[in-house]
């Protein structure tokens, strides 16, 4: 993706509205906001404001912030939108209201053309303000005085939405020293983290129990509660890789504002995204591609590997056993791997998966059918699929990083080319 447009706080608005047509025009408007606003703290709060347009915003009649005289460009608003602007507005009462006022016109904005229709936007937040040493003492605490600690952490649409890419993948502000801090005051801290990307952990190695939770809607804290406290037995597998440094990306050296042309992303890492990528390179991520922790143990066994047909097709058996005491649900991963190969091929390939149900102690054989897509790869040089003859291993694991794996050779007698079409 290309990087975003730029706001350039010198153009010639006049000039554009006169050539405007009549359906950019009839989207241009003039308007003005209002709310109230009832602290439910004491304090003093830091109000922040982003507009796809120009305007003021004004507390209790009074200007607060002005991104209507000359606003600083930003990332909201897929680029076109004005930068984050805070300021801080003190000795506010809990329970009293202040009126909030936000004027607003859209002409730049409509000028720069936005990708779809809309006449602006606003974004308007308030927190009270607290110092980071404060607030980590202040848990720190809580942790101390409790059993257990569950401690939330994580991203949110401030740090990672579509249309901009992030700069590292730091949690936000002190949250490490946060995490760390709780989890030296309380060994038996729950952490989850809500990022729908991974994060560093740098106190990973020192975390009792630790959730991944991404975004789950408006019933995630509902749906987390019930994993945390047993009512829902956890079975999900990670669909990307979590490294354990921003460095170790394979797309680390064209990734953000690291290309190698400017206005372009090159994906120079070609085949070898994700979970190739960490294994072509023997990088240890800190939680690798498929993996997932359950309330309950399962065990592998019994791989079964049926022969390839002339066409490509061909069935991978096995047996899941639930060896823990509650019922679970379990994630069987394939991975395919061609040895040897006329063109360079990841170490293993994800070919199939399957989704097992099982009580306490029950074992169950399921079986996972191929066809030729899961041997081949595309030859450039020919425009066609090619599934070359040979053996390929077979491999049954937990996630794509699995000690435990079960291995098998399969055969393909005589080599498959078609192109798709």
């Amino acid at each position: 993706m290309s990087s975003p447009p730029q706001i350039s706080s010198h153009i010639d608005i006049e000039k554009t509205l006169s050539k405007m047509t009549m359906p950019d025009k009839a989207k241009l408007l003039s308007g003005l906001y209002t709310t109230t606003f009832t602290p439910d703290e004491d304090g003093d709060w830091d109000v922040s404001l982003s507009l796809a347009g120009k305007g003021n915003l004004f507390v209790d009649g009074k200007l607060v912030i002005d991104l209507s005289t000359d606003p600083q460009p930003g990332d909201s608003f897929f680029g076109l939108g004005t930068s984050d602007v805070r300021a801080r507005i003190p000795g506010l009462k809990a329970g009293k209201g202040h009126a909030i006022e936000i004027r607003l016109g859209n002409a730049d904005f409509i000028a720069r053309g936005p990708p779809f229709f809309t006449r602006g936007g606003i974004r308007l937040g308030a927190v009270c303000n607290v110092g980071d040493d404060e607030g980590i003492n202040a848990a720190t605490k809580i942790a101390k005085e409790a059993d257990v600690a569950i401690l939330i952490i994580g991203l949110n649409n401030d740090w990672e939405s579509e249309g901009h890419d992030r700069e590292n993948m730091d949690l936000p502000g002190s949250t490490n020293r946060l995490v760390s801090k709780v989890l030296e005051a309380n060994k038996n801290t729950i952490v989850v983290n809500q990022s729908g990307t991974p994060v560093e952990m740098p106190w990973e190695d020192k975390a009792h129990t630790l959730v991944q939770a991404f975004y789950g809607g408006n019933e995630v804290g509902n749906g987390i509660a019930d994993v945390l406290f047993g009512k829902v037995n956890p079975s999900g597998k990670l669909p990307l890789t979590f490294p354990k440094r921003l460095e170790d990306n394979p797309s680390y050296p064209s990734f953000g504002q690291r290309n190698e042309v400017y206005g372009k992303v090159l994906y120079n890492e070609g085949i070898f995204v994700g979970y190739r990528g960490y294994e072509i390179k023997k990088v240890a991520p800190l939680f690798p591609f498929g993996h997932g922790l359950s309330y309950t143990t399962f065990k592998y066994s019994g791989l079964k590997i049926g022969p390839i047909s002339d066409q490509g097709e061909f069935t991978v058996s096995f047996a899941i056993k639930n060896t823990g005491k509650v019922f679970g649900r379990e994630v069987a991963q394939v991975y395919i791997t061609d040895p040897v190969s006329s063109l360079p091929r990841p170490l293993k390939e994800l070919k199939g998966f399957t989704k097992v149900a099982l009580k306490a102690e029950e074992e169950k054989t399921v079986s996972v059918d191929f066809d030729r897509h899961a041997l081949s790869y595309f030859d450039e040089r020919k425009s066609a699929w090619v599934a070359e003859a040979g053996k390929f291993t077979v491999r049954v694991a937990a996630s794509s990083v699995d000690a435990n794996e079960l291995v098998g050779d399969v055969e393909l007698a005589s080599t498959i080319v078609w192109t798709g079409l």
